[in-house]
C-alpha cells in the first residue's frame, strides 16, 4: 500500500466516523427535545 493510498483512506475513514458522529448528535439532540430519551 502506498503512503499516498494510505493518506486517502485514513482521511475518507476519519471523515465517515466524523459524520456518522455528528449524525448520532443530531439524533441525540432531536430526541432530547421531542422527549424520545430512552435508558
Amino acid at each position: 500500500m502506498s503512503a499516498e493510498y494510505f493518506s486517502k483512506a485514513s482521511e475518507e475513514l476519519a471523515r465517515r466516523i466524523y459524520e456518522d458522529y455528528l449524525d448520532q448528535q443530531r439524533q441525540a439532540a432531536s430526541d432530547t427535545v421531542n422527549g424520545n430519551v430512552s435508558g
